[in-house]
């Protein structure tokens, strides 16, 4: 029989992939081999059969997109669960048990971790998705913001408990030394000598800190 590049079987020894494994996967083409397949002499001679690459319903036939057959391993598996699944479940490796194997199926389509799986999977196929380049910087974004959120939440409320201002005369340049810029941004100008956090958001140019300020009409 024909081996299939996207074979699970060449990948036994890789329990992590790659994004670009993954894309190569996914874009490739589909491991569904239409046998023969061996017969299992310790299973009564049972085998696997390409009539379960589909299930009948009221509209007839309906493909199973999900399910592979790995020559390498004479095994049947479920490729999204393979690639996104951290759920452990026999059909990331491959079901070998080829009796009531439609009950198996008809069991594992029914899983949360097979249903979110396909729903990952088809925003990969749809290249729906960041690469890891990306997602590591939104990650760090986020964690930066809420860590600058974090200090200004603690000089507000050490001002608020001082029963401080917070305002100056003027806060349109709190660089300018021969004005007060008042309690809070002068907090935030003492905090930012001493953190590495609080400098950056100093040190970035002007507009690159935007909010949004909720108003009641």
């Amino acid at each position: 029989m024909f081996i299939f590049k996207t074979d699970i079987g060449h990948f036994v020894n890789n329990k992590f992939l790659k994004d670009e494994e993954k894309r190569f996967i996914i874009n490739c083409e589909v491991c569904r081999s239409e046998g023969p397949f061996p017969k299992d002499p310790k299973q009564e001679n049972r085998s696997f059969s390409t009539h379960f690459y589909t299930e009948s319903t009221n509209l007839g036939k309906v493909s199973r997109g999900w399910l592979r057959y790995s020559v390498i391993l004479d095994a049947a598996y479920c490729e999204p669960c393979w690639l996104f699944s951290t759920s452990d479940n026999e059909w990331r490796t491959g079901v070998r048990t080829w009796r009531n194997l439609s009950y198996r199926i008809s069991r594992h389509v029914n899983t949360n971790s097979h249903i979110a799986s396909c729903k990952t999977y088809e925003l990969w196929k749809a290249n729906k998705t960041v690469d890891k380049e990306t997602e590591n910087q939104l990650k760090y974004e986020i964690s930066f913001w809420k860590l600058v959120l974090h200090r200004l939440f603690n000089i507000t409320l050490t001002l608020a408990r001082s029963n401080l201002a917070f305002r100056g005369h003027r806060e349109t340049n709190i660089s300018d030394s021969d004005s007060f810029a008042g309690n809070f941004l002068s907090q935030v100008q003492l905090l930012g000598k001493y953190d590495n956090i609080m400098r950056q958001v100093l040190d970035m140019p002007s507009g690159r800190c935007k909010y949004d300020v909720i108003t009641d009409n």
